[in-house]
């Protein structure tokens, strides 16, 4: 009996036995070899901009640094809600 609108079935191809796996071969290293760099006292460092801050930013809180000089607490952690953003502008 003919159904309307009903696809023709595809004949299906018969399986293939699968093919043995062959051990994996070794990897190469990936190690790489990147310049060591030398290391630079503070001394030898000049000061680009004196007002910059380091801010550490995450989902849910920043940690924001100034120079030791510039505040008694020089690093500090505020929230990422408006308020605590401002408060970070201030």
């Amino acid at each position: 009996m003919v159904v309307p609108n009903e696809k023709p079935k595809k004949p299906t191809k018969p399986k293939t036995p699968a093919k043995p796996k062959t051990p994996a071969k070794p990897r190469k290293s990936r190690e790489r070899s990147f310049p060591v760099p030398v290391p630079v006292s503070a001394a030898a460092l000049h000061v680009i901009n004196p007002d910059a801050a380091g801010i550490d930013v995450h989902s849910d809180m920043h940690m924001v640094c100034v120079p030791a000089d510039r505040d008694a607490n020089p690093v500090r952690q505020f929230g990422a809600n408006t308020a605590d953003l401002q408060e970070i502008v201030a």
